[in-house]
């Protein structure tokens, strides 16, 4: 019956909750049809996951989050907490694999339908591996994930997307803000207790993951640090607009590419310093260090 799929069981979960792995994505499909309002709902009683965040931490099946994502669409990878579905489905996978990605077919494809929805916004993607890196690049990726493409599809540091930007240049472009409430299990260690962070040891990790994300593209292809997107924005001042610090590659992508100090940024006129002095939460350290490289632009 239709309505029975909205009726919560004696220990208040929704009838969907309890199909996710058995059921198939018929099943699913059939009961979302029936009560669609449950992808914006909590599946499971005392649990702050959304269906499509609880079906990732539960470990469904490929068809049947895909099946799910048609009803729920793509906003749910914005949020920046926990509860993020790319969040849930890495956490589970660093638990089980004791840190390490469990390469079988259908881990694969969830990975990669997960992150190209969140990447590109939008549930009509194509998992057949073109632009995996892009998508990694700017999403909750682990590092372990992004080498991991990176030898499976090297030629894709040279690739560009629309915008006409390598994988460094998605990196560097993201906000920093996509990394806030995604702690440890980022890095290529494993932390059981991730979730305990305090905001001091989140803000560190923080910095840290920025930093190798940008080191492991420049170590897989330098000239990377030069190129010019299709607005003319170097990678240098995409990471600078994009709120990351000296701490946060910005140190990295000088060293690979010292010239960009000195040129000013095509889309704004700026020099480095004065892009990373804009706003009320520039970095006063990045500012410095910037100018104390290149004083000469003073007199400009």
């Amino acid at each position: 019956k239709p309505m029975a799929a909205s009726v919560r069981t004696g220990g208040g979960d929704l009838p969907v909750s309890r199909v996710l792995n058995d059921g198939g994505e018929d099943l699913v499909g059939e009961m979302l049809r029936a009560h669609p309002d449950a992808v914006f709902e909590r599946p499971v009683k005392n649990s702050k996951n959304l269906l499509l965040a609880h079906a990732c931490r539960e470990g469904a099946r490929y068809d049947v989050l895909r099946t799910i994502l048609c009803f729920a669409g793509p906003a749910q990878f914005k949020i920046v907490d926990q509860t993020n579905p790319l969040f849930q489905f890495w956490r589970r996978m660093c638990i089980i694999g004791q840190g390490h990605f469990q390469v079988d077919s259908d881990n694969w494809r969830k990975a990669e339908l997960l992150t190209k929805v969140a990447f590109e916004e939008s549930v009509d993607v194509q998992c057949n591996g073109a632009y995996l890196l892009h998508a990694a690049a700017g999403t909750y990726s682990p590092l372990h994930y992004v080498q991991m493409i990176a030898g499976r599809y090297p030629h894709q540091l040279r690739e560009r997307d629309d915008k006409g930007r390598l994988p460094l240049a998605v990196a560097t472009s993201s906000s920093t803000d996509m990394f806030l409430f995604y702690p440890k299990l980022l890095s290529m260690e494993f932390q059981r207790d991730f979730m305990a962070h305090e905001a001091a040891e989140r803000q560190r990790q923080q910095r840290q993951r920025c930093s190798c994300l940008i080191e492991l593209f420049l170590d897989l292809y330098p000239n990377a640090a030069s190129a010019v997107d299709r607005s003319g924005r170097v990678p240098l001042c995409s990471a600078i607009v994009s709120g990351k610090t000296w701490k946060q590659g910005i140190k990295q992508l000088l060293e690979a590419a010292p010239e960009a100090l000195e040129a000013r940024d095509l889309k704004t006129h700026l020099y480095p310093f004065m892009l990373a002095a804009v706003g009320s939460e520039s970095c006063i350290d990045t500012v410095f260090r910037l100018l104390l490289l290149n004083p000469g632009v003073l007199s400009h």
